[in-house]
């Protein structure tokens, strides 16, 4: 024990240690134990069994889990969001003007009256339904 406390009092201690408990990784990341628990049920941070009760968390696998944030969007989506180039803004505006075409075109031949809210139709459909019964 003498040696353990004089290595953390001689510039040790947590900064040194492979591993950390579900306290010092919440310390550490700022966040609340509870979450570093979630982290490990979901399976987003390993955690390791050391004995029958305690639990620990290897430095690696905590600063794995930090990463810039648009790196967390890709990781969620698989893409990574950039600027559309001269091309693809070119056919993103086309696409935009065809559908305002498309949608004067509907109203035209629908006398100028857009189409009911769905949910009115919704309404509509459980009125018969009921009704029937």
């Amino acid at each position: 024990m003498a040696g353990v406390a004089s290595q953390r009092s001689a510039g040790g201690g947590e900064a040194d240690t492979p591993y950390f408990t579900v306290a010092q990784a919440a310390r550490r990341l700022q966040v609340s134990p509870s979450t570093i628990w979630r982290w490990i049920d979901a399976k987003k941070l390993r955690a390791y069994r050391i004995g029958e009760k305690t639990i620990r968390v290897r430095r690696e696998d905590l600063e794995a889990i930090v990463r810039p944030t648009d790196a967390a969007i890709e990781a969620a989506t698989g893409s990574r969001t950039k600027p559309l180039g001269d091309e693809e803004s070119a056919r993103g505006l086309a696409a935009l003007r065809r559908a305002a075409v498309s949608r004067a075109e509907q109203l035209a031949r629908r006398g100028g009256q857009p189409f009911p809210p769905s949910s009115d139709l919704v309404r509509e459909i459980r009125e018969e339904l009921s009704a029937r019964r």
